[in-house]
């Protein structure tokens, strides 16, 4: 046993790992967001590996609004309002599953979806019908089960189990927000979160899915809710905390007697107020949401690894196109994902406007022919292809693996665990250090660089440091008249109000190369002298000045 701990510990020390970290009470993790979103975001910063494929576009498989996209064996699957449309690896259209209608095999509208791969069936939620249909791969009709209670959302959590979300609609049969039903037994299970009854009376809002999964973790989120829950097949755990700060709903405005939700939104609009989540992506490293601060959709990126995030409203993608800042106002983007693949979808208004900043010619030829009415085109991404795989190691993995087995016992293992926080500790804070580091590296001596870099870390939002060459006097020379010449006069004539200055060659050449102009807000100078030496050239000088 002495050895074991021994030997686990050395490998945790030499190694490293990383782990997710928690508030004090370690409950959640907290996620505190800055709403100033001024840099664009970098797509190609999430992998390298990445395909764009075009949807082939004909009058049988016309995309109307896209509200999930699943990717198995090669295949593309896309659910939109009521179809459920499939196209191979290419683009290339294969079939359509479309079912609306009012027969026994029917379903009057197609509230969501899911597909269980191991067992390849599509279960599709009728809200309407009050039932669950289930067809196989090719659309052909297997069975239906009747939940007598109205839900607007449905994830599988497993073969046999499925969770029905039914939001703040109270019915007759149905006071909970989550009801756990057994697929085999065709019942009823379980219910857990209760639904406030006074949130029932006008909060009535929902997202094409309230439901995010990655591997065994299942998530949950709400627009007007800033906790994003993990789920389980008996309960709601709060997991994440969105900390928007001042600009936070207050408790207070749920607590008012509206009368329907327009009457809501309106009260709201009176505030600049940051919410929702009307998305939200989950990998195994990082998660991907939308906001919303002052109506103004926004994005979030988070790292799992050390807790940073950065919120935008602009993108790049350095993998397509050569210095092309993409507006997610005027190009409208959505995310998707399926297991370990993230989808990005713009208008095609983009790629004709960027067409010609395309780097890839072939690329570049395959969508000139696209048009705004077309099908979309599928910007693929598998995130986490590039990551270096020591950085991806857990702890408490680890401790399990080299602990025998007859040893795992869960006294043994919290001991284990707390002798090696400190260790856990040191390692994310080699990641901040490490990231920090990398996002020197990406700039140069050059002096936009510098000022990007420096108004990045000490002036963020109004981005008032400023550099510029230090002043220099031109050398005079003095001509006699016989030196001047046909082309033009070399002769100076001496007036009072065009005095003529001599100075000496000392005096041509000020101490400084450039000036750095700071605003007077407390800006450390010492950590800013640190960041401005670790871009300039050696052999230059400058000057910090406040204003």
């Amino acid at each position: 046993m002495k050895l074991s701990i021994i030997t686990l510990l050395l490998i945790l020390l030499l190694c490293g790992c990383s782990t997710h970290p928690q508030n004090e009470n370690g409950k959640f993790i907290r996620i505190d967001i800055e709403n100033s979103a001024n840099n664009p975001f970098n797509l190609s910063n999430l992998s390298k590996e990445v395909s764009y494929i075009k949807l082939e576009t004909n009058d049988s498989c016309l995309i109307n609004s896209i509200k999930a996209i699943f990717y198995i064996d090669n295949q593309i699957i896309i659910r939109d309002n009521n179809s459920i449309l499939f196209f191979d690896n290419t683009g290339k259209f294969q079939y359509k599953v479309n079912h609306q209608g009012d027969g026994p095999e029917e379903y009057l509208r197609l509230s969501d979806f899911d597909i269980c791969s191991k067992n390849e069936t599509m279960h599709i939620l009728d809200t309407r019908k009050k039932q669950i249909l289930q067809y196989d791969m090719k659309g052909k009709f297997q069975n239906k089960k009747d939940i007598n209670f109205w839900a607007i959302g449905m994830q599988l959590f497993n073969d046999s189990t499925s969770i029905l979300y039914s939001g703040n609609q109270i019915s007759q049969n149905q006071s909970y927000k989550f009801t756990i039903y057994n697929n085999i037994k065709q019942s009823v299970s379980g219910g857990f979160y209760p639904i406030s009854q006074k949130k029932s009376n006008y909060l009535h809002v929902h997202n094409n899915t309230n439901f995010s999964k990655y591997g065994n973790e299942f998530l949950f989120y709400e627009l007007y809710n800033d906790t994003i829950y993990t789920l389980t097949s008996t309960n709601c755990i709060p997991r994440y905390y969105l900390n928007f700060g001042a600009s936070r709903i207050p408790n207070s405005y749920f607590e008012k007697d509206y009368k329907n939700i327009m009457e809501f939104q309106n009260e709201m609009s009176k505030n600049v107020f940051s919410y929702g989540i009307s998305s939200l992506l989950n990998f195994h490293n990082n998660i991907l949401l939308s906001y919303f601060h002052n109506k103004k959709k926004h994005f979030l990126y988070y790292n799992k690894n050390d807790n940073s995030n950065v919120s935008f409203h602009q993108i790049t993608d350095q993998n397509l196109f050569n210095d092309f800042i993409i507006d997610i106002k005027k190009y409208k983007v959505n995310f998707y994902s399926y297991e370990n693949y993230l989808f990005t979808i713009f208008d095609n208004e983009l790629y004709i406007d960027g067409n010609s900043k395309i780097k890839d010619k072939k690329i570049q030829d395959e969508l000139s022919a696209v048009s705004i009415d077309d099908n979309p085109i599928i910007r693929i991404c598998k995130m986490g292809v590039f990551a270096e795989k020591c950085f991806e190691l857990d702890f408490k993995k680890l401790i399990l693996m080299y602990l025998p087995t007859f040893r795992r016992k869960y006294i043994t293992f919290n001991f284990l665990y707390v002798l090696i926080s400190p260790i856990e500790k040191m390692y994310i804070d080699f990641l901040k250090v490490r990231k920090a580091n990398i996002e020197k590296l990406t700039h140069n001596y050059q002096i936009c660089s510098i000022r990007k870099r420096l108004n990045d870390v000490f002036d963020r939002t109004e981005r008032r440091i400023k550099i510029y060459g230090s002043e220099t006097y031109a050398g005079l020379y003095l001509y006699t008249e016989n030196e001047d010449d046909a082309i033009r006069s070399k002769t100076k004539f001496l007036s009072e109000d065009k005095p003529i200055y001599l100075r000496t060659e000392a005096e041509l050449y000020q101490e400084f190369d450039f000036i750095v102009e700071i605003p007077n807000t407390g800006i450390n100078e010492i950590e800013l002298k640190a960041e401005i030496d670790f871009l300039k050239l050696e052999s230059k000088r400058y000057q910090i000045v406040i204003k």
